[in-house]
């Protein structure tokens, strides 16, 4: 696998954070239409050299939604809501991180646990638009021991996030950097057992899956 040269903490950030991404169709075409994503993961940032994180914390809520998109990637709106098609809140609730739940070894580190969605998603083509937010967990761990695996920006994706409001409507800021993410997907009609699929956002190598491998650089 790919490893990104950049981190991201939004994903983790101890504040209240509400976070979009869209990901372009072209960077998706491993996903085939009608395959159902049913969890996700991530993976430490090469430059985090310890295991994150070192004691056990909770987001009280946490939650992810993926949709359609409303708009082509130049059109990505600042208003959340104007960005999505048939939105699917595909988990909410506590998230619970264990101590080390991420190990800071190799190049690229190992993914961390999968977060397993409580409604499958069924992808129906297109760019995906993915939707974040949390609570914020209230742990702060040292310098660089927090940072996920990313990406840098371009036009491939495209994405933003309204610091410390787990209810935004309105991004305050673009986002340089997508960590990059691992689903794990199903066809139900055609694979029995799950998939997994890594999208890297920009810079995007390609998705992989479990049953048919495929590395780009």
């Amino acid at each position: 696998h790919v490893s990104g040269s950049w981190g991201s903490t939004v994903l983790v950030n101890p504040g209240a954070m509400t976070y979009q991404v869209q990901i372009g169709a072209d960077q998706l075409s491993d996903i085939a239409l009608g395959m159902q994503l049913t969890g996700l993961r991530w993976r430490l940032a090469t430059q985090t050299t310890s295991d994150y994180p070192s004691v056990p914390h909770t987001w009280d809520n946490y939650d992810i939604i993926l949709a359609e998109a409303a708009n082509d990637i130049s059109g990505f709106s600042p208003t959340f809501a104007d960005n999505m098609v048939n939105p699917t809140l595909v988990r909410s609730g506590a998230l619970e991180m264990e101590a080390g739940a991420f190990v800071a070894e190799g190049n690229p580190r190992p993914w961390g646990p999968w977060i397993s969605f409580d409604t499958p998603y069924t992808y129906q083509g297109g760019d995906l638009v993915i939707t974040y937010r949390h609570d914020g967990s209230g742990y702060v761990p040292g310098a660089s021991h927090w940072y996920l695996n990313a990406v840098a920006s371009g036009s491939e994706w495209v994405a933003q996030y309204a610091m410390f409001d787990y209810n935004a409507v309105e991004a305050d800021y673009t986002q340089t950097a997508f960590a990059i993410t691992q689903f794990s997907a199903v066809m139900p009609s055609v694979i029995p057992e799950p998939a997994t699929v890594t999208l890297l956002g920009l810079g995007l190598a390609g998705v992989t899956l479990k049953l048919r491998r495929r590395n780009r650089s």
